[in-house]
């Protein structure tokens, strides 16, 4: 009777035993959606739903090793999952899984329900460092010159000319447009219908007719960046900037200026075609039925603009890395880039840019061979 009263006893145990599925889904859920922004909390659910859960979801919580967990890891570097159709997943990929399962872990240690973690005996695959795909000068020139047909050309110009991110340009609203003159007051005084019969993105022409209406704009406009539009599986939708150090100030040229001016015609034009109900975000840049636009569509559009002007394919936040090189080429500091950026420090965007381009190196190299050859000269007797 004592014998059978002991096997009861385990098996209770054993039913009542965590497994790593539901701890992984209680840990994200109650300790760390709470805290994190939506986007980053879809990343983490993805990570779970399509790679941990179905692989590591059965163990016993106390009964997973780091052996389980290492050839999961080794796994999912060579096949991936059913979704990756037999093709590994990148380093950097499994990195972040590893790391979220190893927090995870860490939280259970924690409570006392394992005694140790295994994650942390673990060797996760080496990350190479990417190298930065940037467009040239001459390349950005091209672009800019090729693609004064697109829709979200002015788009172009403002991330060339403030680095901002994909969700930086398309959740720009109008309110934080600063141009001297509030808005209410700048579409009063503003002669929309000449400016409509201008050349479209001619700023030369519009500075021009905003000078002979004697209207002063002010000489250092600018923009605030306060909100992201940010890719949901919902949807679109308007979501705080990707960190405190992201809510910034950036300055815009003159010229940038004008083009949003231009752009601001393009959706008063617009306007009178569609319902009242145009643009009630107040976006910069929205589609032509005044809706959030969808950042991978964007994407999609920003490289068919690529294709046709015959520059090479490059992601839409390269051009982001495309502004940090230019002005780290140009000699600008790296805490001047880094607040342009809205980085939170220097020493990561030193680690992400510090990089020596080629013709930095060309330069620096030429200059101190003229250094040298100077110093090898003979001094002359007088």
């Amino acid at each position: 009777m004592e014998k059978k009263k002991v096997k009861i006893k385990v098996a209770n145990n054993k039913q009542e035993a965590t497994t790593v599925g539901q701890w992984l889904d209680l840990w994200l859920e109650n300790y760390v959606r709470p805290g994190i922004r939506q986007s980053t909390y879809e990343i983490y659910r993805a990570h779970l739903n399509n790679h941990l859960l179905p692989r590591l979801g059965h163990f016993q919580l106390d009964e997973l090793s780091a052996a389980d967990i290492q050839f999961f890891l080794r796994d999912l570097q060579i096949n991936g999952n059913q979704k990756s159709q037999g093709h590994g997943l990148a380093s950097s990929t499994i990195v972040c899984i590893r790391n979220l399962l190893k927090t995870a872990l860490e939280q259970a240690v924690y409570e006392g329900k394992i005694a140790r973690n295994p994650a942390r005996q673990t060797k996760p695959p080496k990350v190479e460092m990417q190298e930065m795909n940037v467009l040239t000068q001459e390349e950005v020139r091209s672009f800019l010159q090729q693609s004064t047909n697109s829709r979200y050309y002015a788009a172009y110009v403002l991330t060339l000319t403030t680095g901002v991110r994909r969700g930086e340009v398309l959740g720009l609203s109008w309110r934080s447009v600063y141009l001297g003159i509030p808005w209410g007051l700048l579409d009063n005084q503003l002669p929309w219908k000449k400016i409509a019969k201008l050349p479209r993105w001619d700023t030369e022409a519009l500075g021009k007719l905003i000078k002979r209406k004697h209207i002063q704009l002010r000489t250092d406009p600018f923009i605030m960046i306060t909100q992201q539009l940010s890719d949901l599986r919902s949807g679109p939708q308007l979501t705080m900037p990707k960190t405190r150090r992201s809510q910034r100030i950036t300055g815009i040229p003159m010229d940038t200026a004008l083009m949003l001016i231009f752009q601001r015609c393009i959706q008063k034009q617009e306007k009178k075609t569609v319902s009242s109900d145009y643009n009630p975000q107040d976006l910069v840049f929205c589609d032509n039925k005044g809706q959030p636009l969808h950042p991978r569509h964007f994407t999609r559009l920003f490289q068919n603009d690529l294709k046709q002007s015959g520059i090479k394919k490059v992601r839409f936040h390269d051009l982001r890395h495309t502004v940090a090189t230019m002005l780290l080429e140009d000699g600008k500091a790296i805490n001047t880039v880094q607040e342009i950026l809205g980085h939170y420090n220097p020493a990561f965007t030193a680690s992400q840019y510090g990089h020596v381009t080629t013709r930095m190196q060309q330069e620096a190299t030429e200059t101190l061979g003229l250094v040298l050859k100077k110093a090898r000269e003979p001094v002359s007797d007088l």
